[in-house]
């Protein structure tokens, strides 16, 4: 009874840690956050992934004229660089063909001796077997004997009256195939009419687009701050560009600052993003998506009159 009770505690323990590892899985969010620079004296970017209290974190760097820097820790630890001076468990290299040697605390690296015999210079060999070879391909004699096996007869062209007939049945066959896919287009051009015309059809594409809506909503940035200074050769273009943007400048609540130049082309910036995404979220939306029966119902009745 015992055993069976320590059997049942050990179950327990394991279920309980795989329900804790779901639940941080599903709630903790995927944090993210970005600054990027862009004038004319510097150009670069810096962006941080981390999820779980930076139990798993990535930064990426980027500068012009460099190539981009990666880097990956699991609890603190390196566990990927894109630079190869940075030690990371990825990164670990060994040295082939090297014997290291410790000497009074130094490190004295000596080529492996198996490697220097293979490599020996071909002045070395016995002379014996230069004898035997020559020194030039060319120097190889050819007796011509077996000359004509190697000979291969060259393919035949077609006549002209072939190439002619081919060239007609593609074209007959071509044909066919639209002819058959246009007559198809026009036997079903009333269904797609009444298809368009539905209103249960255009109520269910719109209860679409509102759930492809909410998930994009959610992977844009909760933060957005800066300066920007932009201007156009011309100035109207300028303005134009400027009424645009002033549209959306009450969403940034004073946390965005747009100054236009009108007196020559250039692009400054200096953003910072930031947001969450919660990977409950859209498993909410996915499980919205699949009880929307009328959604599903739609769909097989499109797949229906597209199909014949």
């Amino acid at each position: 009874m015992a055993v069976l009770w320590i059997i049942l505690k050990i179950i327990g323990i394991l279920l309980l840690c795989l329900l804790a590892l779901l639940l941080l899985v599903l709630f903790a969010p995927v944090g993210y956050a970005c600054r990027g620079v862009w004038n004319g004296s510097e150009k670069w970017a810096r962006g941080r992934i981390s999820w779980l209290f930076f139990f798993v974190r990535m930064k990426v760097v980027w500068r012009e004229g460099e190539e981009p820097g990666i880097t990956l820790r699991i609890l603190g630890l390196p566990v990927y660089s894109s630079d190869e001076k940075r030690w990371s468990f990825l990164n670990r290299k060994t040295e082939d063909n090297v014997v290291e040697i410790r000497d009074s605390g130094k490190d004295i690296k000596e080529p492996d001796r198996a490697a220097q015999k293979t490599s020996r210079p071909l002045s070395e060999e016995p002379a014996s077997e230069k004898e035997q070879l020559p020194d030039d391909i060319l120097d190889y004699t050819w007796d011509g004997e077996d000359l004509e096996s190697f000979e291969e007869e060259e393919p035949r062209k077609p006549s002209f009256t072939k190439r002619v007939k081919s060239f007609l049945q593609r074209c007959y066959n071509t044909g066919k195939r639209l002819y058959k896919r246009l007559k198809y287009i026009l036997n079903r051009a009333g269904s797609f009419k009444e298809l368009l015309e539905d209103e249960e059809l255009i109520s269910a594409v719109r209860r679409l687009f509102g759930y492809s809506k909410k998930g994009i909503r959610h992977f844009l940035p909760k933060k957005l701050s800066g300066e920007i200074t932009f201007g156009f050769e011309d100035p109207a273009a300028t303005g134009q560009a400027l009424a645009a943007v002033s549209v959306l400048m009450p969403l940034f609540r004073g946390s965005l600052y747009v100054e236009p130049d009108f007196e020559e082309a250039r692009f400054e910036a200096d953003l910072t993003v930031s947001g969450r995404i919660y990977a409950f979220y859209f498993l909410k939306l996915a499980w919205d998506i699949y009880r929307d029966k009328e959604l599903w119902r739609q769909k097989e009745r499109i797949l229906r009159t597209i199909g014949g």
